[in-house]
């Protein structure tokens, strides 16, 4: 994902979420840079804003999480009224906030106002249904980086791959029980690269070697990927090929 796409002037001014604090200070926290838990900083990837009435969070989703997932409203309401009894604590919490009397309801009207993050009890099913491990974060003030996310709560695991687990941040507005952003972190190798750019003097020749790595990983990067979907273009055709055949 790009690291830029808040580098705009009126688009980005359209989806800023001011965040006051102590009636003193604000901070936009599309524009954090970094997450810190007890293990040190990392850096975050793009920071999506959720908290808006036009956005689908389906889709949002969706982009975020590796194309095998196929993530989607069908399959997620599919998976929920399969694996859930109706009196299992989260879907009875579920359908009092969403002011519904069944599931057959809540589909009704998941399907009309996809809002996937909009209440806590969604995320242990999100988690479930994409192998993820969510983190609910808060912001708190840095020496370093002026302004960071940290974590909040403990994480939500309820993924059944764990090797194969996406790791999905969210932010909690403050007094508030829906999400406002989602992000997810780059890898702990390039992290490492990019704070070390971070600690070099502007000038410092050193930075370009620490470039030029950053540079060789999202080249490769862009390879694999190119690789992965030429594969897919192949099996795809063989499918096609196979069904015209029969």
């Amino acid at each position: 994902m790009d690291d830029d796409d808040h580098d705009g002037g009126s688009d980005c001014d359209s989806r800023v979420n001011m965040l006051t604090i102590d009636n003193d200070s604000s901070i936009d926290i599309y524009r954090l840079e970094y997450f810190k838990n007890n293990y040190g900083y990392q850096k975050c990837n793009t920071i999506h804003n959720v908290d808006d009435d036009d956005i689908s969070q389906v889709d949002v989703l969706a982009q975020m999480l590796p194309i095998d997932h196929n993530f989607d409203c069908e399959r997620f309401i599919e998976f929920v009224t399969k694996k859930y009894s109706p009196t299992d604590q989260h879907i009875l919490e579920l359908l009092r906030q969403q002011s519904v009397s069944d599931l057959n309801e809540w589909a009704i009207k998941f399907r009309s106002n996809p809002k996937v993050f909009q209440h806590k009890v969604y995320l242990p099913l999100l988690s479930a249904f994409g192998h993820m491990k969510i983190q609910i974060c808060e912001t708190i003030p840095d020496r370093k980086y002026s302004w960071i996310f940290a974590p909040s709560h403990s994480k939500i695991d309820y993924s059944s791959v764990h090797n194969e687990s996406r790791h999905l941040f969210v932010f909690m507005s403050p007094k508030q029980n829906h999400i406002s952003a989602i992000f997810t972190l780059i890898p702990v190798e390039l992290n490492q690269l990019h704070l070390q750019l971070a600690d070099l003097p502007k000038n410092h020749p050193e930075r370009i070697k620490v470039l030029l790595r950053i540079a060789a990983y999202y080249e490769d990067e862009a390879i694999q990927n190119d690789k992965k979907c030429h594969l897919r273009g192949i099996v795809t055709e063989f499918i096609f090929k196979l069904l015209i055949s029969i």
